[in-house]
């Protein structure tokens, strides 16, 4: 066996190993509650109001099933005044990514 080729795997293998047990840390988009807001209604709102409602809300059904919650004014329609308040409330809890490490788990347990 050529010895270069040998090396140049054991090269290739190692490279995305850093040696530490340690899980990477991701690196998180920049969270911007007013473009995910603009997007929201530029996708979803059909009939141009600049509110989502009724059918258009089938057409996410997270955003549907929390209408009760974020609908502040309680007339069955999301405004983007009312998705961007609760897009921002989820960046100052720091919602994203979590690295995790490893879990072990017993024979039949979960």
């Amino acid at each position: 066996m050529r010895p270069l080729p040998v090396l140049g795997l054991v090269a290739l293998l190692s490279a995305g190993c850093s040696g530490s047990d340690a899980p990477a840390t991701p690196t998180l988009p920049p969270y911007d509650a007013e473009a995910i807001t603009q997007a929201a209604i530029k996708q979803l709102d059909k009939n141009g109001n600049s509110a989502l409602d009724g059918a258009e809300l089938d057409g996410c059904p997270g955003l549907k099933t929390a209408l009760p919650e974020i609908d502040a004014n309680r007339d069955k329609q999301l405004t983007a005044d009312e998705l961007r308040d609760r897009f921002g409330r989820y960046a100052g809890v720091g919602s994203g990514a979590v690295p995790r490490g490893p879990r072990a788990r017993r024979a039949g347990r979960r």
